[in-house]
């Protein structure tokens, strides 16, 4: 049965990774667990190829108000980072990150790009940085 609505293959909350530690790292420790997981599920023989993950959407989440608000001087103090895992998971297809600031809820970005790439050779990326 495929799923009406697929889910991004990841969503990322950085809750345990200190913003300012070594990002590289950072980045590849938030993104690999739940892309390796999804590869495992589409690749389960129980499920027949029935589950398939969409590659070309990402949903960026810092779960902590008081010290990354949904403000526009927060997107401009993590946009740097958001492009270099832009770049890390998409190489060099283009991508295009949406913000909308809102003091409602957390602050969220959109990655989205037009190509969606095997969950196999976005983790090759991650790993091989």
């Amino acid at each position: 049965m495929m799923m009406p609505n697929p889910q991004p293959a990841a969503e990322a909350t950085r809750t345990d990774v200190d913003c300012h530690a070594n990002t590289g790292r950072a980045r590849r420790i938030v993104l690999a667990g739940p892309l390796h997981a999804a590869d495992l599920l589409e690749k389960e023989a129980s499920l027949g190829g029935r589950l398939k993950f969409r590659t070309n959407e990402l949903f960026i989440r810092l779960n902590d108000r008081l010290l990354a608000p949904n403000t526009a001087e927060t997107f401009a103090a993590v946009s740097r980072d958001v492009k270099k895992l832009t770049d890390l998971l998409y190489g060099s297809a283009e991508a295009q990150i949406e913000y909308q600031p809102s003091a409602l809820t957390l602050f969220e970005t959109r990655v989205k790009t037009q190509d969606s790439q095997s969950i196999e050779a976005i983790l090759s990326r991650i790993n091989a940085k």
